[in-house]
This record gives C-alpha cells, sequence and structure tokens, in this order.
C-alpha cells in the first residue's frame, strides 16, 4: 500500500470492496477516486488514437440512486434529494455538453463537475497509485 493511501485513506486496494468497514461514503468516494484515476490513465493510453476522455459529474441530479439506502441516510437523503436536486434533463444536458461541445474538444483526462473543469485529488496524481489502480481494475474486469 502506499504512503498516499494511508494518508487519504480513500483507496483500499487489499480491500477494494470494502469488506471491512463499508459505509455508502467510504464505497461512493472510492468509487469515484478510482473512475478519475482511470479516466487519467486511459487518456494517456488512447491519446495517441485521438481518442478523448473525461470523467464527469453531472452535480446533484433527482434520480433514485438513493432507493436501497437505509437507516437515517434515507430519512435525510431522500428529502434533501427533493427539494435539491437538479432535474435529470439538467444532467443530462452537461452529459451532452461535454461528450458534444467544441469547448471540449481537445480536452482529455480531466475531472468535470457539473460546467467545469475541477482540480484533482492529489492522489489522482499519483502515477504509482494510479498504475495500482489500473491493474486491479482490470484483474477485477478478467482482463
Amino acid at each position: 500500500m502506499s504512503s498516499a493511501t494511508e494518508k487519504y485513506g480513500r483507496i483500499r486496494l487489499n480491500d477494494i470492496h470494502l469488506e471491512k468497514g463499508w459505509s455508502t461514503f467510504k464505497s461512493y468516494t472510492q468509487a469515484k477516486l478510482a473512475m478519475n484515476m482511470t479516466t487519467r490513465k486511459m487518456a494517456k493510453e488512447w491519446a495517441e488514437y485521438g481518442i478523448t476522455i473525461n470523467a464527469l459529474n453531472p452535480g446533484f441530479i433527482k434520480t433514485n440512486l438513493l432507493r436501497q439506502i437505509k437507516g437515517w441516510e434515507r430519512w435525510i437523503g431522500v428529502p434533501y434529494m427533493y427539494f435539491c436536486a437538479s432535474k435529470p434533463e439538467k444532467g443530462a444536458d452537461r452529459i451532452l455538453r461535454l461528450a458534444l461541445s467544441k469547448e471540449y474538444e481537445n480536452i482529455s483526462g480531466k475531472f468535470v463537475y457539473e460546467d467545469a473543469i475541477r482540480e484533482p485529488n492529489p492522489l489522482d496524481l499519483d502515477d504509482s497509485l494510479v498504475e495500482q489502480v489500473w491493474a486491479l481494475s482490470k484483474k477485477q474486469v478478467g482482463l
């Protein structure tokens, strides 16, 4: 395990499924961090073919994402989503904008939050950790 992993505690390569200490928040943040790392890795791998790839968080969108949660997270999350989340059309617009707009035509390996490119988590820039996550991801899907 890298020192960055120990310091931030966000990617647990030795317990990727969070069998020891699973929580909704840990699972979500670990998955998003791994997604951003693999996006950056794939952008480098595919650049020579003219392929661009970015990660997008369209924002807090009204979905049935919270349908499986229970307890206090459900009592807080569902009303919060109902009153504070954007309509699904807003999320769809952001997806289409990133995929089709000339604005992002030559941009690759970035994390886009709503309508802006954001600075990555410092762990996203740890090439050694990115390689470990990439190798584990390939193993998980049987490659």
